[in-house]
């Protein structure tokens, strides 16, 4: 029960808060504008699925060259932050022996 509550909350809000954006002309030219576009790109990708096909492929390596990228940035800067830590703990053993 309070699951279904909580759902149709939520969407009365998506909906109010959408209508009450959309009394702003500039929110209304946006989202006519995005419509379009949407429309166009999937009237497109009706005809041609191919092409669907091709631009998902090429976004999803996009994607992944992105994530490796990040991904060997964080290795380089964890195995920096090693090195550091380890000549802090050397330096710190030296200055305790003497």
């Amino acid at each position: 029960m309070g699951k279904r509550k909580l759902i149709s909350g939520v969407l009365i809000g998506a909906v109010v808060g959408g209508l009450a954006a959309l009394l702003d002309r500039g929110t209304r030219e946006y989202a006519t504008t995005k419509l379009h576009e949407v429309k166009e790109s999937t009237s497109r990708y009706t005809s041609n699925p191919h092409e669907a096909i091709r631009d998902a492929r090429i976004a999803f390596d996009k994607f992944n060259q992105g994530f490796a990228g990040g991904a060997e940035k964080a290795m380089e800067s964890l195995e920096k932050l090693e090195q550091t830590m380890s000549k802090v703990s050397q330096r710190a053993s030296q200055i305790e022996e003497k």
